[in-house]
């Protein structure tokens, strides 16, 4: 419901989009997590976002997941990818529920992302980001960065991090095209730019090196790859 916060723990996913997308209907808080920290970093985000729903991931990250003190304990907690059988209990859970709610207003100076900023005081601050702040944000950011209807974006960069979310978020409202990879796989990279005709993504210097060693025998086509955010570091 309105003020909730959802918890996300796990790798680049459109779940994620898919998430934020149900939240704004709802009124309610989504929080992409860094599922690089410690467990006891993550047990310090569930303690202070106390969300109701966690949506976390056993592949490469499940195991740093289920080693905090608060796995299982605060709301309710699904896995997004399928376990061994292939099943996944948020598509389940998705499966189970009516196919629309009601429509509800929204007050669109509600928050509707949360990211964890770095330290101040000691612990990370939950920074609030609203609907009109994610909005307005897009209509001046996408236009700037040349994001249309026709931008096809790779989310590659960790999408806890506000440099990879708010074009993720711009595409959506300019009605682009999101494409998600869990993290940086230089190869997988190449693949789907060529794939999917990528023309924008996060990626910083050493990952670009890591593109062309990737594709250097040219096997790969990126001619469509026209905007690297971050690629000046």
């Amino acid at each position: 419901g309105s003020g909730d916060r959802i918890l996300w723990l796990g790798q680049n996913s459109f779940r994620i989009l898919e998430l934020i997308l149900a939240a704004a209907k709802l009124g309610a808080i989504v929080c992409p997590a860094n599922w690089r920290q410690s467990p006891d970093e993550l047990d310090f985000i569930v303690a202070d976002a106390a969300p109701k729903l966690t949506v976390w991931q056993e592949m490469e990250v499940g195991e740093r997941v289920r080693a905090t003190q608060s796995f299982g304990k605060t709301g309710l907690w699904l896995r997004h990818d399928p376990d061994a059988s292939g099943v996944s209990e948020y598509e389940t859970f998705l499966a189970a529920a009516e196919p629309a709610g009601p429509l509800t207003f929204v007050d669109p100076a509600l928050p509707l992302v949360m990211i964890y900023t770095a330290a101040f005081g000691g612990s990370p601050n939950g920074a609030l980001i609203t609907h009109n702040a994610i909005i307005g944000q897009s209509l001046v950011y996408g236009p700037a960065r040349g994001i249309t209807a026709d931008y096809r974006y790779l989310n590659v960069g960790p999408m806890f991090h506000v440099a990879t979310l708010m074009e993720t978020l711009a595409t959506f409202v300019m009605g682009g095209t999101n494409v998600f990879v869990p993290r940086n796989d230089p190869e997988e990279i190449c693949r789907i730019v060529d794939a999917e005709g990528i023309t924008g993504a996060f990626v910083i210097g050493p990952a670009m090196e890591q593109l062309a060693e990737a594709n250097k025998d040219r096997r790969y086509n990126l001619k469509s790859l026209r905007a690297l955010k971050g690629s000046e570091a």
